[in-house]
Parts: structure tokens; C-alpha cells; sequence
């Protein structure tokens, strides 16, 4: 039986592995996210046509296997039963793939094959070892320390090249293929017609399904309530934040009377979330220009220097995975201010210096 603590905010309680109707033949399974701060990954079930539509899983952990279990048998359904909708593919929302699957089971995405998640996290973790890496061997004095211990970054160093270092709880290892959905193709369930739409920014696979008829609006990550979705990348110029900043913009012109969401609540005004996220990111690229207006900095000095939803007060003694993020989102808001022309950077002697133009 899973677990079912309560979970309580200021809009919404949640009860794990239980079914709620939230729209027309539409439920929603609340699946825990043991540790993380998310808390609660919302997993869709469309009870519509032959073979009902499972969307996102969770974890590869066995509370989240046990919840999304019981509540598919609340609905009088099995694995054999259902098919499977990824919205992205992000650990904490495809991670079952491997104890779910069943030779019935056809899989939807908008990436073609796991081996493909792997490469890209790779290529995420060998971007932040560099990083962080160069908070004391590359970059200017004044970094006292390294900005991580050397056993995190060995266990940066081992994630990066060799995947089977990687943790399990992260991407797995799939032989599963979904179908790869494209942007304005019709996904048709029964007699409900989703409307696919590819956004980018919080993931480059990224997929929202959109029911004109219903005016629903499935969003995964690309917009949440309450929450800033995690825009990161760790490639200097691969201007993510303008991607995602788009995307959101998309969404906000479709007519929708209810959004679901990947986390916690849903949502009743896309169009004014998305004008909050677009404030929020412009606040933060004021935050970052505000450091550079002290003189030049690197990305740690930076990261550090901008102000941070934790309960840590002190960057340096974050987990690795909060130091990951702040990076990321860091780069990808110095991206976005070198294309407008507002920054810029230079390698020099002591290391890649980030300042005002």
C-alpha cells in the first residue's frame, strides 16, 4: 500500500495514490517526491478511448511505484491497461518507465529513446564540473575555497563520464522507444483531441497537450503555480531563458479555463502566471546586472550574489544539487543579458570575467 500522508499548502491538500477527478474523464494521481522539495508529482490518467493514457510516472523509487499503483487501481485499472504520455524527460517524471512497461504499453514523448537523456545530462554534469571546477582553478582570487569538497567533486567527476556511475533515481536505463510527438500534431484519445505543443526552455523534449474542446491545457513543468520553473544551462550563449520566455508566451494565448500542472497546484490564469514568471526572470536578470555593477565577477561569485528561495542562508554550504541549479540558472540569465548586449565576458589571465558592457 502507498503512503498516504497528507500534504497540505495554502490552495490544495494532497492525499497520495488516490484519484481525483479534475476535468471531464481526467484524474489526477498525487505521487511523493521523498526528499525533494517539490514534495508532490502530479500524474494525469485520461479515461478516454480503448487504452486509457497514463501521464508522467515519477521516481524510480517504490513510493512512487506504489502510489501510481493504487491509485490506477482505485480506477479499476492495471499496467497492462494503459498507455504512457511523457511530458519531458526529466528524471522525476519518466523514472518508472522500467517497472511499468509491458509488451501492451505504447509510449508517447517528444524524445526518441533514454540513451538520449543520458548523453544530455552528461553534457549537463561535464558543464557544471568545468564550472564549479573553476571556481578556484581558473577563475580570479577571492575564491578562498573550492566551491564544492573534493569527495562532490569526484562524484561530479564520476557522474560525468562513466553513466553507469550515474544515480538511479536520476535518468534510467531504457530500452523503451517512445513515439516522438510533433509540434501541432493531433493526439487523438477516444474522443478527446489533444492538440501537441513543443516548448523549450525547461527542457529541450518539452511537450504540452492542449483539449480546445475543454479548454484544458496539460503543462508538465513549462509553467507551474507558485513555483518557478528550473531553466538552466550550462553552455555560455545557448540562450534558453529567451526559448522558454517564448514558449510560456505561447501558452498564455491559447483559451484555457484550467491548467494541470506537473507539481502541486493547478491553475485557473495561465495568462497572468506567465506575465509573474516573465517578471520574476526580468527581476533576476536586474539581481545578476546589480553584481556585475561592483565590478567584474565569475559565475560562482555571481551565483552567490543574487538572492536564492532556501533555508540555507550561506551558498557554500548548499547541496550539490542546489549549487547545480543556481549555476545553471545563473548561465542561462548571463546568456540572455550578453544577447541584449548588456554583458559581457572576457578570459583572462585569472580566469573567465563576467562584467557590464
Amino acid at each position: 500500500m502507498a503512503n498516504r500522508q497528507w500534504r497540505k499548502n495554502t490552495k490544495a491538500t494532497y492525499e497520495f495514490g488516490v484519484p481525483e477527478l479534475v476535468g471531464n474523464n481526467i484524474y489526477r494521481i498525487c505521487i511523493p517526491m521523498p526528499g525533494n522539495p517539490l514534495k508532490v508529482l502530479n500524474s494525469y490518467v485520461v479515461m478516454e478511448g480503448s487504452r486509457p493514457l497514463v501521464i508522467d510516472l515519477g521516481f524510480d523509487m517504490r513510493e512512487c511505484y506504489e502510489a501510481l499503483t493504487e491509485g490506477l487501481r482505485a480506477l479499476d485499472l492495471s499496467w497492462d491497461d494503459v498507455d504512457i504520455f511523457f511530458t519531458h524527460g526529466h528524471p522525476d517524471h519518466c523514472g518508472l518507465v522500467n517497472r511499468v512497461k509491458r509488451p501492451s504499453t505504447t509510449f508517447y514523448a517528444g524524445f526518441g529513446g533514454f540513451y538520449q537523456l543520458l548523453k544530455e545530462y552528461h553534457v549537463h554534469n561535464r558543464g557544471f564540473q568545468e564550472w564549479m571546477s573553476g571556481g578556484y582553478e581558473l577563475l580570479p582570487e577571492g575564491c578562498d575555497k573550492p566551491p564544492v569538497t573534493q569527495e562532490e567533486r569526484r562524484q561530479i567527476l564520476s557522474r560525468s563520464i562513466d553513466y553507469s556511475d550515474m544515480d538511479e533515481v536520476l535518468i534510467p536505463y531504457s530500452d523503451v522507444t517512445p513515439v516522438v510527438l510533433g509540434d501541432g500534431e493531433l493526439f487523438m484519445r477516444g474522443s478527446r483531441v489533444f492538440r501537441v505543443i513543443r516548448t523549450s526552455g525547461h527542457s529541450p523534449d518539452h511537450l504540452c497537450l492542449y483539449d480546445e474542446r475543454d479548454k484544458i491545457l496539460i503543462s508538465g513543468d513549462q509553467i507551474l503555480a507558485r513555483i518557478t520553473p528550473v531553466v538552466v544551462s550550462f553552455a555560455l550563449g545557448d540562450n534558453v531563458l529567451a526559448s522558454y520566455i517564448q514558449s510560456a508566451e505561447k501558452l498564455s494565448k491559447l483559451e484555457v479555463s484550467l491548467c494541470l500542472t506537473g507539481h502541486r497546484d493547478n491553475i485557473d490564469n495561465v495568462s497572468q502566471r506567465v506575465i509573474e514568471l516573465v517578471n520574476h526572470h526580468a527581476l533576476r536578470g536586474e539581481e545578476v546586472r546589480q553584481v556585475l555593477r561592483e565590478g567584474p565577477a565569475n559565475v560562482v561569485e555571481i551565483a552567490k550574489g543574487v538572492s536564492w528561495r532556501s533555508p540555507i542562508s550561506n551558498w557554500d554550504d548548499w547541496p550539490l544539487k542546489q549549487k547545480y541549479f543556481s549555476l545553471g540558472e545563473t548561465i542561462s540569465h548571463l546568456s540572455q543579458l550578453e544577447h541584449d548586449g548588456v554583458v559581457t565576458h572576457s578570459v583572462e589571465s585569472k580566469g573567465l570575467l563576467f562584467r557590464q558592457v
